[in-house]
């Protein structure tokens, strides 16, 4: 059976039991609240969704990741998943997901929804962000917005998986604050806050699957 059709087979049965906040937490940063202490109650989150686009070659899974465009925001700069906020035209999360990131890397076609994680409230921006997750058999050819899109990074689910690229590192907040927080460290890519604590769930999701468990060790002994 190809990754491909062992992806489908496995995740579709794997997201009726997220592991949620108890993941979230793992690469949260120290100093982030709880949802309850950070949110009003007369202000409603703004919704958005983000999209985890799992390319599979034969032997391969690989997310494209992109860092954003230096603007005066909260998110300037970061590396995060293509996304962004939910239109009035907008049928529903996934909708929003696949419109953002056709708008902003170009894919129109190939992509396969298998369903959402679980969303995830991010206080300094005020976004409650539904994480769609989905496949596509190959790498499309990326047609970047250079109005939104710095870089795009290919990042491999099995480096991500590595418990060696969990490290913590100190950043700097959007009020001139520095702190830690935990990161994924990948080369010379860093991935903290929110793209982090999605991606803490997705690992989750892949590593109690054991055919998916049998591909990240296979992959890593070949290399190795």
């Amino acid at each position: 059976m190809s990754l491909y059709k062992i992806i489908l087979n496995t995740l579709s049965t794997m997201l009726s039991n997220l592991p949620g906040e108890d993941a979230h937490k793992i690469m949260s940063p120290p100093h982030r609240l709880k949802l309850k202490e950070y949110q009003s109650p007369d202000k409603k989150p703004k919704l958005s969704s983000v999209l985890i686009l799992l390319c599979i070659t034969e032997s391969d899974i690989l997310i494209p990741l992109i860092r954003r465009n230096i603007y005066e925001g909260p998110h300037s700069g970061q590396i995060s998943f293509p996304g962004g906020k939910v239109e009035e035209s907008d049928t529903d999360s996934i909708h929003t997901a696949i419109r953002e990131t056709e708008e902003e890397l170009g894919i129109s076609s190939g992509v396969e929804v298998i369903g959402t994680l679980t969303p995830l409230y991010i206080p300094i921006s005020n976004y409650l962000v539904t994480p769609v997750l989905a496949v596509h058999k190959d790498i499309p050819a990326f047609i970047p917005d250079p109005a939104e899109v710095d870089e795009i990074h290919l990042v491999n689910l099995k480096n991500l998986a590595d418990p060696l690229a969990i490290g913590n590192e100190t950043f700097s907040s959007s009020m001139g604050k520095n702190f830690d927080a935990p990161c994924f460290i990948i080369g010379n890519l860093i991935i903290w806050g929110a793209t982090a604590m999605i991606i803490s769930e997705l690992l989750h999701v892949f590593l109690t699957a054991d055919t998916v468990i049998g591909y990240i060790h296979k992959s890593s002994a070949n290399e190795s």
